[in-house]
């Protein structure tokens, strides 16, 4: 399976788990990456209206998305947005650099964006966490919230999963 589509079938388990309220992801205790590489198996080539209703996707990433696409040594980009239901939208990125850099450079994107991002706690790292494989984060503005992950994959190459969602204001 290419690096391209694990990065699809991690952004579309990712937008189709919130889209549709799904607890896929919080009830498994496998991580966003590794159940959308299992899923991007079963993913096809091309995203149609008609077998994935309610979501569109392409490679090229909006100029309103909260966050730049990171700018160096990016082998593929996948976007998927809902279009139906709640506001959200999930960026895939394949690159050649270590997952600790891209991180460390959306960390400072964050930041300089007004973005308020928390770490997982020590005691909640992942052994993938404290081997250096997988970084994560969530952040904070107004309604607006980001889950950033930036893990390294077994072709050495690191895969970037960024979701936005917006809030529904209760």
């Amino acid at each position: 399976m290419t690096d391209q589509k694990k990065v699809l079938g991690i952004s579309l388990v990712t937008a189709l788990s919130i889209a549709t309220g799904s607890p896929l992801l919080a009830a498994d205790k496998k991580t966003a990456a590794e159940i959308g590489a299992e899923y991007a198996a079963n993913v096809p080539k091309v995203m149609d209206g008609k077998k994935y209703p309610g979501l569109h996707h392409t490679t090229a990433i909006p100029t309103n998305f909260p966050l730049p696409k990171y700018p160096n040594h990016v082998i593929s980009t996948n976007f998927v947005n809902s279009v139906k239901g709640t506001p959200v939208a999930s960026l895939g990125i394949v690159t050649t650099d270590p997952p600790k850099t891209v991180f460390s450079w959306y960390q400072n994107q964050c930041q300089g964006s007004g973005w308020s991002a928390s770490l997982p706690p020590q005691n909640a790292l992942t052994a993938k966490e404290k081997s250096g494989d997988l970084y994560r984060m969530s952040a904070f503005k107004n309604s607006q919230q980001l889950t950033i992950s930036c893990s390294k994959l077994k072709s050495g190459h690191t895969a970037v999963g960024i979701t936005w969602v917006l809030e529904s204001k209760k």
